[in-house]
């Protein structure tokens, strides 16, 4: 069983086209977590982790920064 979660980028970024994050648990312990950016309306991941993190929550948060240097690479004004 897979589980995931698919947030909005945190408030303040705005990507565009819309960009967010998923996290899911994709290998066996002790690093079972990843993260991954997805375009809307694309399958594909855009991003992915390297590495597997050891709870979704540390996932989540690498995702996150993942997600706000692409905004910034994207559109440097932000």
């Amino acid at each position: 069983m897979m589980n995931t979660g698919r947030r909005q980028p945190p408030t303040g970024v705005s990507l565009s086209p819309e960009f967010s994050v998923l996290v899911k648990r994709d290998a066996r312990p002790p690093m079972p977590w990843t993260w991954e950016i997805h375009q809307q309306g694309v399958f594909k991941a855009y991003q992915r982790a390297v590495r597997g993190y050891r709870s979704a929550e540390d996932a989540w948060e690498a995702g996150q920064a993942a997600l706000a240097r692409l905004g910034e690479r994207l559109d440097p004004g932000l």
